[in-house]
C-alpha cells in the first residue's frame, strides 16, 4: 500500500516517483493499495491506479478524513462525518477500488457507516 502526494498528479509517491515507474514490481502482489490519502482526494488516485493494473489486480483504498497542515497541525475536512466519508468511500468503489477502509481520523462509526453503505448497495443491485 502507497501513501500518494496529494498534489496535482495522481500516482505519484511522496519522493516524486510515479508509480508508473514501479507498478512492475509488485506484479505477484494479490492487490496494490492507497493509504494515508484525504478522503476527498481518493477518488481520483484509485481511478489512476486502476488506468495502471487494468483488471488484473484488487485495488484497496483506505482514506485519511483530514490532512496535515503546514505547521505540522491538522485539518479535518467534510470527512470526517461518518456518512460523508462512506458517501466518498463508494465514490472510490465506483472509481475501481475492490477494499475500502479507515486510515487516520477515522472511527469505528465510520467502518459501520460504510459497512451499511456497502450494504445497501449490495442489497440493491441484487435484490432478492
Amino acid at each position: 500500500s502507497f501513501c500518494l502526494d496529494p498534489g496535482p498528479l495522481p500516482g505519484v509517491l511522496l519522493d516524486g516517483t510515479p508509480l508508473a515507474d514501479i507498478i512492475e514490481h509488485f506484479a505477484d502482489a494479490r492487490f496494490i493499495g492507497v493509504n494515508c490519502v484525504g478522503a476527498t482526494g481518493m477518488s481520483e488516485q484509485v481511478r489512476h491506479l486502476r488506468e495502471l493494473l487494468g483488471t488484473e489486480r484488487a485495488i484497496a483504498a483506505y482514506g485519511n478524513v483530514g490532512h496535515a497542515d503546514h505547521e505540522g497541525g491538522w485539518v479535518n475536512t467534510d470527512a470526517v462525518d461518518p456518512e460523508r466519508y462512506a458517501e466518498l468511500a463508494m465514490s472510490w468503489v465506483e472509481a475501481g477500488a475492490d477494499i475500502v477502509g479507515g486510515c487516520c481520523g477515522t472511527r469505528p462509526a465510520t467502518t459501520r457507516a460504510m459497512r451499511n453503505r456497502l450494504r445497501g448497495e449490495a442489497l440493491e443491485s441484487n435484490p432478492s
